[in-house]
């Protein structure tokens, strides 16, 4: 259930949801060696979700416009009759899903073709073991781009960027391996790494 609309002469503009979703025999992966996984049933599992967004412009003009934009989660998803071989998980946190996860971008443009923005990203901590004995560290991720881009001689159009990606040159996983298995002498491999403080830039 949710709503949507704009107020204050479209200046806002909001979308929340409220939503609950009960799922029989979830498939979550368990890993069984080098690259190998096999799919466990997790019997039950409960979604809990609140979504908001919400938009708004700071100034609109003719000529140029500041927008920011923001996007915000609360979640919480258990397992409610989960029982693996001689280990009962129900009501445990479901593994891999962040509790409040947010998004935020200020972004500039102007009838002149000149455009920038910023954004910002953040990932709460998650469980990584069904057991929630592990937890991810949270994160936050800055970036930045500008650019130019016109049409020209009604049938062409261009433009040239640069931006920067991970401002804070933040450690961070992007990508984590639940459930990851112990082999030989090696401890478990939970995380993929992200990249560090990089730089792009494009012309089109």
């Amino acid at each position: 259930i949710g709503s949507r609309g704009k107020f204050i002469k479209n200046i806002f503009q909001y979308d929340v949801s409220v939503y609950l979703m009960n799922i029989d025999n979830l498939l979550v992966a368990r890993r069984t060696g080098d690259d190998q996984f096999i799919g466990v049933n997790a019997g039950k599992t409960e979604h809990i979700g609140l979504e908001l967004a919400l938009n708004y412009f700071l100034i609109k003009r003719p000529k140029f416009s500041i927008s920011h934009q923001n996007s915000w989660a609360l979640n919480r998803f258990t397992f409610k009759d989960f029982v693996d071989l001689e280990e009962d998980y129900s009501g445990y946190d479901l593994t891999c899903v962040p509790y409040q996860p947010y998004y935020s971008q200020l972004h500039f443009s102007s009838i002149m073709g000149l455009y920038a923005f910023v954004n910002y990203q953040y990932v709460g901590a998650m469980p990584m073991r069904d057991d929630n004995s592990v937890y991810s560290e949270s994160y936050q991720l800055l970036g930045a781009k500008i650019g130019y881009q016109k049409r020209f001689l009604k049938h062409f159009e261009g433009g040239v960027y640069l931006g920067i990606n991970n401002i804070l040159d933040e450690k961070y996983a992007p990508m984590i391996q639940i459930n990851a298995g112990s082999f030989g002498n090696n401890p478990p491999r939970y995380y993929y790494s992200g990249e560090p403080l990089n730089y792009y830039s494009g012309l089109q």
